[in-house]
């Protein structure tokens, strides 16, 4: 193992978390330190359903973060930092497959709320993108359109952010849903899926070297751990190598340097020892964000799910530095989660960034 040299002691962390009430029609949404300790909290959203409330946005977006109550099929736009939050108008097709984000339009700075939507196969269009935009009284199409060619794999980007719960990730300017392959049943040209969220038009970043021509013929094990994760404002792919082989029990972040490079290694966290028992056992794994940098010392921040018993799940978030290959626990919780599909419950957990970014309309 390598030596862990002393650094500086990057800035403190928070954590959003999302946890239920006592009561059936609210949950309450607190900031947690370091320590795993309740740090405040922040503001309680009333007529929701507690165990059904999830978190969209792993990261905060310029200070924004999205919540999603299930049940209800409402979204939320919140600022922890100023203890703001409003409610997003309810969206047309609620029973389509879908997929939303968040994302800052640095020309208006304002945010908008973008849902990509599945349709039905009688329908005209295969899929769809509706747009939000504070202050208006309900959602709109998007400004540009989908060019046909990429409709096949907007649907393999949908469903796979349904079916696994991996969520979109903003950074530079665009909203970012990652491929599956194993959804699409060949290997695709392009690995993510990209949407301006200034000029609400679409782009795609080229497939990672990974990805070889056989690519959906992978473990589904390994095809529904992979997701998106921005850290030092690059969009990345986690790989999910755990398949409990000595060669092959790791998780990969491939960094996405340009949007025509593929992608380079960035880290490689081996499963060993106290990392593999932490990392390699939980069914759900995922990297949500990094803390600190280079000078400071970086830390991953990674959360985990692991099923219990009927709809309890045991949930950790840890941060691991890959300096000297460290764990250490963050947070620890048991939650209670309803109609969950396929034992992969929604989130709860979002880095916290300190921002004055409005939730609701201003005029200046």
């Amino acid at each position: 193992m390598a030596t862990c040299k002393v650094l500086p002691v990057p800035p403190a962390a928070k954590l959003l978390v999302v946890s239920p009430t006592e009561k059936l029609d609210s949950a309450t949404v607190c900031s947690y330190s370091p320590s795993g300790l309740r740090d405040d909290l922040l503001f309680t959203i009333d007529c929701a359903r507690p165990n059904s409330v999830e978190v969209v946005t792993p990261s905060s977006c310029c200070g924004l973060t999205l919540v999603y109550d299930a049940a209800a099929l409402a979204y939320y736009v919140c600022n922890a930092a100023t203890r703001a939050i409003t409610r997003v108008p309810p969206y047309r097709d609620p029973t389509h497959a879908s997929s939303a984000g968040l994302g800052f339009d640095a020309r208006t700075r304002e945010y908008k709320v973008v849902r990509l939507i599945n349709g039905y196969s009688h329908e005209q269009e295969a899929v769809r993108c509706d747009v939000y935009t504070p202050g208006a009284d309900c959602w709109r199409p998007a400004t540009g359109r989908l060019p046909f060619r990429w409709t096949m794999s907007v649907v393999s980007a949908v469903n796979h952010a349904m079916m696994n719960r991996t969520q979109p990730v903003f950074a530079n300017g665009f909203l970012h849903w990652l491929i599956s392959p194993a959804l699409l049943g060949r290997r695709p040209r392009a690995a993510v899926i990209s949407f301006s969220v200034a000029e609400e038009t679409f782009g795609c970043i080229r497939s990672p070297p990974f990805w070889e021509p056989k690519e959906h013929l992978r473990p589904w094990s390994q095809s529904e751990g992979e997701h998106l994760v921005v850290m030092d404002d690059q969009v990345c792919i986690v790989r999910n190598l755990r398949n409990g082989t000595p060669h092959g029990s790791a998780l990969e972040i491939w960094g996405l340097l340009d949007y025509g490079s593929g992608g380079t290694l960035n880290h490689r966290i081996d499963l060993f020892g106290h990392i593999r028992r932490e990392l390699g056992e939980p069914q759900v794994v995922r990297v949500i964000g990094s803390l600190g940098n280079r000078r400071s010392g970086k830390k991953i921040v990674i959360a985990t799910s692991k099923h219990w018993v009927y709809e309890k799940f045991h949930k950790k978030v840890y941060t691991y530095d890959p300096s000297c290959q460290v764990l250490e626990e963050m947070l620890s919780v048991t939650e209670t989660h309803d109609s969950v599909e396929r034992w992969i419950p929604g989130s709860r957990f979002s880095l916290v960034e300190e921002s004055l970014a409005p939730v609701h309309k201003v005029v200046e």
